[in-house]
């Protein structure tokens, strides 16, 4: 009879085992596979997919970009004329006097480009005022670099006025 009952507990194990593996196959391994298959079809589906192509990144990158060429674009031929016209009605509002404009160098100017120096005489707060100012505005071209003088005046008594060289730049269209 002891070995009655010892094979009916090595039966009895033997019937746990199968049923504890249908369970765990039921609760993990099927899972697992399933997940896993799903997992094998999203990264083959994902890699046919262009990630690159961004439809709204490329419309929100092309408006600045139009942005900043409306604000550095303008007709070469009008510069000379317009611009300067605007620039000059800008510094007269602020106190600074449009002093010179002497010629451009051609080593300045490209196909793409064109640099113009102006020269500006008035006090330091003033020019600066003129220069922020210039800087806001649109459709005019871009302050590229500016340098400060102090003007030669030999005569006692009177304040040296500042000088501002400032290069201008302009792309052509």
């Amino acid at each position: 009879m002891p070995e009655l009952i010892r094979n009916k507990k090595e039966y009895l194990l033997l019937v746990l085992f199968f049923v504890l593996l249908i369970f765990s196959y039921q609760f993990a391994f099927k899972k697992t596979w399933k997940a896993y298959k799903v997992n094998k079809s999203l990264s083959a589906s994902l890699n046919k997919v262009n990630l690159n192509y961004q439809p709204d990144y490329l419309h929100r990158r092309n408006s600045s970009l139009d942005k900043v060429l409306s604000k550095y674009s303008l007709k070469p031929n009008l510069f000379r004329g317009s611009a300067i016209a605007q620039i000059a009605n800008l510094a007269e509002k602020e106190n600074v006097k449009l002093v010179e404009i002497p010629a451009t160098a051609p080593e300045l100017n490209t196909a793409q480009s064109q640099v113009q120096r102006l020269n500006f005489e008035g006090d330091y707060y003033s020019l600066l005022s003129f220069v922020h100012k210039l800087q806001k505005q649109n459709n005019i071209g871009v302050v590229r670099s500016l340098n400060l003088k102090v003007g030669t005046n030999y005569m006692p008594g009177v304040d040296k006025k500042l000088i501002l060289e400032l290069y201008f730049q302009i792309l052509s269209t």
